[in-house]
């Protein structure tokens, strides 16, 4: 901020509302005189929901006042004051930043001079990212920078040199120009070159373009969000809790899961992961900035910045160091992680899927280096039925959603392809450590079915391991059986307590429907209409149960299966010998207490812990 008006608002008492000034990019009395009644309103509404009081406001617009009558606007001056110089536009146009002009001048560089005398470089450059400017443009401000620098500085007074050693200065001077281009590795004692060892080429892991990859831009075109729209099928949308920057009360918004997503991993990229209510004021702000279009707010953030697809809607999974999309376009799913273990789950991904447990992996991206760590990608195959989907299924009865679980046979098949997978899982040497029925993948359920397992952050190979681990490994699979085993217990339980509350449900609404008057008048339509509610809803009522039953008899097909493998394959006979069923809480309890045994073995091994070098 000029000092003119620095000096102005401490006059005024206005020193505090200096930093929302020059955020708003109001820097000098001109600038502040030259404002529109929209765009002085606007700024009025800001500091209002800073938490400033209506006086600091008043205040302010007596200031504009002064400055508009004591500096009349000249015709095009504003627009002077605010545009860059054509030395600076030339400059920019060279380097490709010809659409960095409006962030530029908002944060005040407006020649080469202060472009080249510019010592806070990061701010603007953070500036340039919060634009929606991609890394590849903040690089070449920066490089661009270091030019205008060194040009204002000038070359460096050259020596006279002396005639006898002229020629060695050359000489010297050009080996070391090498050196700093990677030819040479240095220079001997007696001045000669010695050349550099050859550097094998190392396979990089950055993906191919593919469609939906775009560039960032700042606005989007109508083609691109059309297309967009086209290949997504539904817009998760999640409701949040944020306050009001006007009246200070709580209140409520839907905004889309993918604008919440990268919030928060923008939050956790910057090392300073962010409140639920923060990044839920903040969701908001993107949305009402692009008029609630959640196409445009996704772009706005910047997703191929941090790895991540710029078309994906949907996401699959979200947390504060990782989030799964799903891109609808090409039919892949992109899991970007902060989290150095990314290369070894890659790895570790490779060797399930050789060993036919698991999609391959596409490409692995990154590293991403950012304030919060290292950001990678890994690009996959998509599992479109997962287990938990398949037991769970659900059909329309009526008006309403009602259980659809596979029948008996093809629990059997299931069954027995779990085994399998659960077999060559221990002949391959690999542990998964996260075995439950969201991480299993089913295909062909109806004919032929074959699983495959995902999400490896858990998991390990045994030969990877450099030391002995033969007990590790051992208590790993058990854990993997004994966890997927209580699961099965866990999922029925919660299927149970769903079908119990809609059961509840349906009864209070039947008991309302019988409770309404019969009328002697003539049938209406209105009446048929309650006749027929009635008579839909009581068929759900009578036939619901049975759903529930062949899920039970699918979920018991299910352990049968695996604590049959479990019994045999490892001598699990401490209560593993009971009836095999979902309802048996003498098998649960054994279970939990062989789990909690393995998991402590497992996860404190070099199995687990040694192969992250």
């Amino acid at each position: 901020m000029s000092p003119k008006l620095s000096a102005q608002l401490s006059e005024k008492g206005l020193t505090c509302i200096q930093p929302v000034l020059e955020n708003l990019g109001i820097l000098t009395s001109h600038g502040l005189a030259h404002l529109s009644a929209e765009e002085f309103s606007e700024t009025c509404h800001r500091l209002r929901g800073a938490h400033f009081g209506p006086g600091h406001v008043a205040a302010l617009r007596v200031l504009r006042t002064q400055q508009a009558d004591a500096a009349p606007e000249a015709p095009g001056a504003g627009a002077k004051d605010f545009a860059l110089s054509p030395k600076l536009r030339k400059v920019l146009a060279g380097a490709g930043l010809s659409r960095t002009e409006a962030v530029l001048s908002q944060c005040g560089v407006r020649t080469c001079a202060c472009l080249a005398g510019l010592t806070e470089v990061e701010e603007t450059c953070l500036a340039l990212q919060a634009g929606g400017f991609d890394l590849s443009s903040v690089q070449a401000f920066r490089s661009l920078c270091d030019r205008e620098k060194a040009a204002l500085q000038g070359p460096a007074p050259e020596e006279p040199e002396r005639p006898w050693k002229c020629r060695r200065t050359r000489a010297l001077h050009a080996l070391a120009r090498l050196q700093s281009w990677g030819q040479l590795d240095g220079l001997d004692e007696d001045g000669s070159a010695t050349p550099a060892p050859l550097k094998p080429a190392t396979p990089t892991t950055t993906p191919k373009k593919r469609p939906g990859d775009v560039e960032e831009k700042q606005r989007l075109t109508r083609q691109r969000i059309e297309d967009t729209l086209c290949h997504s099928k539904a817009i998760q949308a999640e409701v949040v809790k944020y306050r009001d920057r006007v009246t200070g009360k709580m209140a409520e918004a839907r905004v889309p899961k993918s604008v919440m997503a990268l919030l928060r991993l923008r939050a956790s990229c910057n090392g300073k992961p962010l409140s639920d209510a923060r990044l839920a004021r903040m969701a908001v702000d993107v949305m009402e900035e692009h008029s609630f279009d959640p196409v445009r707010a996704v772009a706005s953030l910047s997703p191929a910045s941090l790895l991540c697809p710029s078309g994906a809607l949907r996401v699959l999974g979200s947390g504060f160091i990782g989030v799964v999309f799903l891109e609808e376009e090409t039919g892949e799913v992109a899991k970007v992680m902060l989290d150095d273990f990314a290369k070894k789950e890659y790895e570790l991904c490779r060797a399930f899927a050789s060993a036919n447990l698991a999609p391959a992996p596409l490409s692995l991206s990154g590293p991403c280096s950012v304030p919060g760590g290292d950001l990678y990608c890994i690009r996959m195959e998509r599992i479109s039925l997962t287990l938990h989907g398949l037991l769970n299924a659900k059909t329309w009865r009526g008006l309403r959603h009602g259980l659809a679980p596979p029948e008996e046979p093809h629990a059997r098949r299931i069954a027995g392809a779990i085994v399998a997978s659960l077999q060559r899982m221990y002949d391959s040497g690999l542990v998964h450590g996260d075995l439950h029925l969201h991480n299993i993948g089913v295909k062909d359920a109806d004919t032929s079915p074959t699983v495959q397992f995902i999400d490896f952050g858990r998991s390990a190979s045994k030969s990877f391991c450099k030391g002995p681990c033969a007990e590790a490994f051992r208590a790993g699979h058990e854990y993997d059986v004994c966890r997927f085993i209580g699961e099965l217990f866990q999922a029925f339980d919660e299927l149970q307590y769903e079908f119990e509350e809609t059961m509840q449900e349906c009864q209070k609404e039947l008991k309302e429907l019988r409770k309404s008057k019969e009328t002697d008048a003539p049938v209406t339509d209105w009446q048929l209409h309650h006749a027929r509610q009635l008579a839909g809803l009581q068929a759900f009522v009578d036939e619901e149960p049975k759903g529930l039953a062949k899920a039970e008899l699918a979920y018991s097909t299910l352990l049968a299966a695996v604590l049959y493998y479990a019994t045999v394959k490892l001598d699990l006979s401490d209560g593993f010998g009971s009836t095999a069923s979902v309802r048996n809480r003498r098998l649960r309890q054994a279970c939990k207490k062989r789990e909690a045994a393995c998991h402590k073995v497992y996860f404190k091994s070099e199995l687990f812990w040694g192969d992250e070098s």
